[in-house]
């Protein structure tokens, strides 16, 4: 009895028809607003080359027939609206094909009679000039993916903006965009050193150098902001280190380690996202601690607490931002890798899955780098090195730069 109310639970939630698109549609911005019957469940991220925003309505919508594709004129900043196959071929896929690049604006929902509409807002990117020095040229986590979960507030309706895409305004009214906020974990320290190598060098003094190196990189990038998780010779538990990084509102969570084995042959550095089964355990305990629901960021801690009751909901909530999380700490995962391929040698070269704790947040993509293997005799003696330490800590930041900067300056190199 209980299987069969969970999942005639799931269809009462979830199905729903799209009936209408209407959009307001300029060269600088649109608004894209969904007509759908019931309370719908759905992602909006941002694809490019070529530019476009699709939204994902899950499970078991589905849509009126003849309103697809819906054409523009291409000087308007959406051309053309049509479906495609999602990933998983459980949802609706609609693709709003762009002239320009974009943001996202703001995702809001309402109830107006017995329809509910998504109401999407979408800004062309400005292409700014370096004379324009007040303003940060740096695009945020969920300008490469956002997810977007739907907010079934009735009588007060939610605007549910992440937290990681805030733009600010200055008294000239120019446009400016908050810094991606790195938080950097140096592993170990304390009464827990962490490996310890042949010549005694431990791994808690050579995460917290490469740390410090980091942040002076970062903190001279007007596009980032470092904040240090431990700064000195103390002991933090995993809980912890994640916890800092959300009350700091990291954007980005990257824990540096230092590698050991048996074998003093194993030598090279890796990479490493959170794993599926330790998602999905830390997915029960987020479901488990109620009164922690608050503490998560980008509105994922106001859509729990406000339907803790519905705990199917929760649960595809939560899985749903899990998998975001996973999705871009691979992404940043294979950029950082890519760099330090050119300063060490890799013992992966791929990012490879872990159950780590540190990167256990549903809220905060996470990398964990392991810089070498302290164990390996002559990687002991690099990492203890001042010079290579900067070079790891230079690669580090590159592979940042890389994925949140650089698209943005090879659009400024088109102005």
């Amino acid at each position: 009895m209980m299987i069969f109310s969970k999942y005639l639970y799931f269809e009462l939630v979830i199905a729903s028809t799209l009936s209408a698109i209407s959009v307001t549609n300029n060269v600088n911005q649109a608004t894209v607003i969904l007509d759908c019957n019931a309370f719908p469940v759905y992602m909006v991220f941002s694809l490019h080359n070529p530019e476009r925003i699709v939204i994902d309505l899950l499970k078991e919508s589905k849509a009126k027939n003849n309103i697809f594709p819906i054409h523009f004129n291409g000087i308007n900043l959406v051309k053309c609206i049509r479906t495609n196959t999602s990933v998983n071929h459980q949802s609706i896929r609609i693709v709003l094909d762009l002239s320009s690049p974009a943001n996202i604006g703001t995702i809001t929902q309402k109830q107006i009679q017995d329809n509910y509409h998504i109401i999407l807002t979408i800004l062309k990117k400005k292409v700014f000039t370096r004379s324009d020095t007040n303003i940060h040229k740096i695009s945020s986590v969920t300008d490469r993916k956002t997810s977007v979960y739907s907010n079934h507030a009735i009588n007060h309706p939610k605007r549910i903006i992440d937290t990681q895409f805030i733009k600010k305004q200055n008294h000239n009214r120019q446009v400016t965009f908050a810094p991606i906020i790195v938080a950097i974990d140096a592993g170990h320290g304390g009464q827990d050193p962490g490996a310890t190598g042949y010549h005694g060098i431990y791994e808690k003094n050579v995460t917290i150098n490469i740390a410090k190196k980091l942040k002076i990189l970062l903190d001279l990038d007007p596009s980032f902001r470092a904040v240090m998780i431990r700064d000195g010779d103390y002991f933090l538990s995993v809980m912890e280190r994640s916890d800092l990084a959300r009350k700091r509102g990291a954007n980005i969570l990257i824990s540096i380690h230092a590698d050991s084995t048996l074998n003093a042959n194993v030598r090279g550095a890796s990479v490493w996202v959170l794993s599926n089964r330790r998602a999905k355990s830390e997915m029960m305990h987020w479901l488990q601690c109620s009164e922690k629901h608050a503490e998560l960021l980008g509105g994922l801690g106001d859509i729990l607490t406000s339907y803790r009751s519905d705990p199917y909901f929760n649960h595809l909530v939560l899985d749903l931002q899990f998998g975001y999380a996973q999705r871009v700490g691979y992404d940043i995962a294979a950029h950082v890798l890519l760099q330090l391929k050119n300063v060490a040698h890799l013992h992966k070269n791929i990012p490879e899955y872990s159950s780590f704790g540190v990167l256990r947040s549903p809220d905060i993509p996470s990398i964990l780098v392991e810089t070498g293997f302290i164990s390996n005799v002559k990687e002991e003696c690099l990492l203890a090195n001042n010079g290579y330490q900067e070079k790891i800590a230079n690669a580090l930041y590159k592979g940042l730069c890389s994925y949140f900067v650089m698209p943005q300056k090879k659009l400024l190199g088109h102005s």
